[in-house]
């Protein structure tokens, strides 16, 4: 059985591109696994099917508000009403997010060192009220 429960969108190219050139120029190594994205939602419910129409086309804005240390991630923090949007419908089409709430962020760096998240405020905080641009939503099986 599916869980098709993952949904998440990719930041566009120019700025996926400008983003690991400054990562890459603080000697952090960027994270490499996935294009830098913001998951809209990760429901572990068995899921043959997506619950709702899954928008690839849409191009969602977001805002700079922070960096942080979350999980094993140091991520951007972001507003967006669109993509709070998004997460509403997801979860009005029956999806349960495993954090209960949208978090709003991009991971920037994996298993950072005591050290990394003061080198990403500093190197990085000219985003800090930029806004970046989403798009191509797509759903995973998170099997």
């Amino acid at each position: 059985m599916k869980k098709l429960g993952y949904v998440s969108v990719n930041l566009v190219k120019d700025q996926e591109r400008v983003m690991s050139r400054e990562i890459a120029d603080l000697d952090l190594k960027p994270v490499s696994e996935f294009p830098f994205h913001v998951t809209l939602m990760y429901d572990e419910q068995e899921c043959e099917e997506p619950r709702c129409v899954i928008n690839p086309d849409v191009t969602f804005e977001a805002t700079v508000i922070g960096f942080k240390p979350l999980g094993k991630a140091i991520v951007m923090e972001l507003h967006s009403i669109g993509l709070h949007r998004e997460f509403k419908r997801l979860v009005e089409a029956g999806y349960k997010h495993s954090f209960g709430t949208a978090l709003l962020h991009m991971s920037l760096v994996y298993n950072p060192d005591d050290y990394t998240l003061e080198i990403v405020k500093t190197g990085m905080d000219h985003w800090l009220g930029k806004t970046l641009q989403f798009t191509n939503e797509t759903v995973r099986d998170l099997q």
